[in-house]
Parts: structure tokens; C-alpha cells; sequence
């Protein structure tokens, strides 16, 4: 049984790509027990991402991250997700997957590592793990560069619900799933297939229109707890692209509906908000 690791990183220059935020993932992950042969992180760009891309490379290298060549895209999620299943298909359909963004530290409480809690799944006949969301900031709620090798989570030390209560967007996350199951686009849940009374399998090949496939899954096969997926989206890499949101695709739309709603939440480097 291994556990994979999947995630995609955009490299253009102005989608301001964090490569400090790239190492700390790194870290993060592999102190969580994940082997970094099986770490699949897919490198996306369109222009002027060369010298992003040789350093992306050169981190890889040094953890020994398999380099993959770079898809010549724009990070779009919907693409990203055909792209996602594509590579899904290729490994061993009982192996664990997690499918963090690289602003995305999932936490799993009380277990060692990550293959100590796909161990747990597994004995206990649970297809996928659920946690949420909580956003992390800057004591001072401005929206600070990362730095590395500095302790993340000392530099944005307040916890919050951002995600949640302002933004009004998905606040649960799957942290680690079977790799046959097919999960929800933005692996949020799982698909459930209510005609055979289990989450949808990549092989199941159904048509998502039917709604009968997207009723809840019931609970004693996803095990739903409160451990976190740390999120470090606000950071100083998101006010340049506040500032020109529509060339964003990777923003909440209510950044790019509502630019009155966004600096009412956002003016310049810092919080507006009350965050207690």
C-alpha cells in the first residue's frame, strides 16, 4: 500500500507563484510520512515561468521529487481535474491518494502520519477521510510574505474562518482517499453510487447528470472528523492578484463578481475584517 501525493502548481510570473510556500510543503508533508517518490506535483504555465521553473525543478531534486515536464495551461480546476483522473488511472486502485493545494497543510489529529491513519481506514472498511477548512493569517492580519525556512505556522499564527463565514465557499476537504473512488471536482466529498450502495469508483465510468449519484454518501463509509486543512491563501502572492482578479482563475469568483465586496474584506495588504 503506498500513499500517493497529487497536486498541480502554476509557474507563470503573474500568477505570483510561492515557492517559499512550495518548501515549507515539502517539509510539511514529508514529516507526515509521505515517501517523496510519490509525490506527483504537475508544474502548469503559458509564459515567463523559465526561471520559476528551474527553481521549482531544483527543489524537487533536492528531495528527491520526481520532475515532471511542464503542461503548457493556464491552471484552470476543470482541466485540472480530467488531467487528475487521467493520472489516477495509471496507479494501483488500493493505494491512498491526498490531493492538497500547495497552500493546503492537512492536518490528521491524533494519528503519527499518514500511513499510520490510511491504516485505520483501511481496517475499518472507511473509503476516504474528511476534514475542514482553517484559514491562517498574520497576528497583525496583513497579508505577509512567506519566508523559509522560518516556521509557517509561527508567521501566520491566528486561525480563521475566512473560507467559511466571509467567502461563503466549500469548507470541507477530503484528506486522503481510496484511489479507486472518483471524488467531487475540488475534492471537497466523494460521489456516492446509490444504485450499488457505495462512493462512485473511477471504473463505475457513470453519468454525472443523473442525480441519483449525487446523494450524500452515508457517513459509516467516510470517516468525518474536525482535523484541519490549514490554508495559507492569504498571503502577499494574493494581493497582486487582487489586483488584477479577471486574469485569475484560480480566485474566489466573488473577488472577480464584486471588487466593492473584495476591499470590503481586503483593502491594500491587510484585513478589513474583525477576525477574533
Amino acid at each position: 500500500m503506498k500513499i500517493h501525493l497529487f497536486s498541480m502548481l502554476s509557474l507563470d510570473e503573474n500568477e505570483y507563484p510561492d515557492l517559499n510556500l512550495y518548501k515549507h510543503f515539502i517539509d510539511y508533508y514529508k514529516q507526515l510520512g509521505v515517501d517523496c517518490r510519490n509525490f506527483t506535483i504537475i508544474p502548469c504555465g503559458i509564459a515567463n515561468y523559465k526561471e520559476n521553473f528551474e527553481e521549482f525543478r531544483e527543489i524537487n531534486a533536492i528531495h528527491g521529487i520526481p520532475n515532471l515536464d511542464l503542461i503548457s495551461k493556464r491552471y484552470d480546476i476543470l482541466p485540472a481535474n480530467i488531467f487528475l483522473l487521467k493520472w489516477q488511472e495509471t496507479i494501483n486502485k488500493e493505494d491512498w491518494i491526498l490531493f492538497p493545494d500547495p497552500d493546503e497543510f492537512m492536518e490528521y489529529g491524533h494519528f503519527d502520519n499518514i500511513p499510520h491513519c490510511a491504516e485505520f481506514l483501511e481496517k475499518n472498511n472507511y473509503y476516504a477521510l474528511r476534514g475542514e477548512f482553517e484559514d491562517r493569517i498574520a497576528n497583525d492580519l496583513v497579508l505577509r510574505r512567506v519566508e523559509y525556512p522560518e516556521d509557517l505556522f509561527d508567521q501566520f499564527p491566528k486561525g480563521a474562518g475566512i473560507t467559511r463565514y466571509f467567502v461563503g465557499a466549500a469548507w470541507t476537504k477530503i484528506l486522503l482517499s481510496k484511489a479507486k473512488l472518483e471524488l467531487r471536482i475540488g475534492h471537497h466529498d466523494i460521489f456516492w453510487n446509490a444504485k450499488q450502495n457505495r462512493p462512485v469508483f473511477l471504473s463505475d465510468k457513470i453519468c454525472r447528470e443523473d442525480p441519483e449519484y449525487w446523494e450524500d454518501c452515508t457517513t459509516h463509509r467516510r470517516y468525518d472528523t474536525t482535523f484541519k486543512v490549514y490554508h495559507f491563501k492569504w498571503t502577499e502572492a494574493l494581493i497582486h492578484r487582487l489586483k488584477n482578479p479577471n486574469k485569475h482563475t484560480d480566485l474566489y469568483s466573488m473577488f472577480n463578481e464584486d471588487r466593492d465586496n473584495t476591499n470590503q474584506i481586503i483593502t491594500d495588504n491587510k484585513f478589513n475584517i474583525i477576525i477574533h
